[in-house]
């Protein structure tokens, strides 16, 4: 177990065919992509990997969570998580649990959280009571 967080800095972004890619720069340089299917990790001396999403339901689970909210398709999220949203002013919480028993077994929430019309947080509460957490900031102006 870990005494403190692991800090990781980098970028998330979806591509236009519906990939999801987190390019982390520190503490080591690595990019993990999200498929429908699958994770490819790969890294710049040439380690690649790649993990089918049966394998890691909590991935599977923020992929298709993350893609439902940025095209704007809530109904079909509603078909795979039970929602609860709440807000405060402009800020905005959203816990959603997977209806699927077995991605269940695996993660017991996703958690977004928000200001306006940004995602600041996301959180994946595993069912083994492990938490990991994504902070997102714009990127700097220089």
């Amino acid at each position: 177990m870990l005494t403190e967080p692991v800090v990781v800095s980098g970028t998330l972004r979806r591509a236009e065919d519906g990939r999801l890619i987190r390019e982390i720069q520190r503490p080591r340089r690595e990019t993990h992509t999200l498929y429908e299917d699958r994770v490819e990790i790969t890294r710049p001396n040439g380690y690649s990997r790649s993990v089918n999403l049966k394998k890691a339901p909590e991935l599977q689970a923020l992929r298709y969570a993350l893609s439902a909210i940025l095209t704007g398709r809530i109904e079909q999220l509603r078909e795979q998580f039970e929602l609860i949203w709440s807000q405060q002013d402009s800020a905005w919480q959203i816990r959603m649990s997977p209806l699927d028993k077995d991605i269940a077994k695996a993660l017991e929430a996703l958690v977004l959280r928000g200001c306006s019309d940004r995602i600041e947080a996301i959180e994946l509460q595993l069912s083994d009571s492990e938490m990991i957490r994504m902070n997102i900031r714009a990127p700097a102006m220089e």
